[in-house]
């Protein structure tokens, strides 16, 4: 979180993970963007090399997921009017609240139960944009 605003900087490749959305909320946390591998062209390839377990990452097959992951990440920055993060606090069982320099905050929950806060309720393993005045 040191170098939010000051360098651009994302994820690892989300797509290598077996719970996308979880790095997706890495990325809102840290303000960062979001990384997919990828393959272009015919993947077979890459069968019997190094880069094997790119196999499921075919372009073709993941170009709308792509476009709709980073979609929802530029509406949540385009809510919060920044990318930078001034302050982060854990508050309790996984979750997070992130406050932006625009003073705008999110929650996030990494937890597997909806998690009642000061702020509202945000559902297990999402987000949730706090409303001004809920400070």
């Amino acid at each position: 979180l040191v170098m939010s605003g000051v360098k651009e900087y994302s994820t690892v490749s989300i797509n290598e993970h077996s719970n996308l959305y979880e790095k997706f909320l890495k990325a809102i946390e840290s303000g960062s963007s979001i990384k997919f591998s990828v393959v272009y062209g015919d993947v077979t390839v890459i069968k019997d090399t190094d880069y094997e377990y790119l196999f499921g990452a075919s372009y073709a097959t993941r170009k709308e997921q792509i476009i709709e992951y980073q979609n929802k990440l530029e509406d949540v920055y385009s809510a919060l009017g920044s990318r930078v993060v001034k302050n982060h606090v854990i508050l309790d069982n996984g979750v997070r609240l992130v406050t932006f320099d625009t003073d705008k905050q999110v929650l996030i929950n990494f937890g597997e139960l909806d998690a009642a806060t000061p702020y509202g309720t945000v559902k297990a393993n999402d987000y949730l944009l706090v409303e001004r005045g809920e400070e």
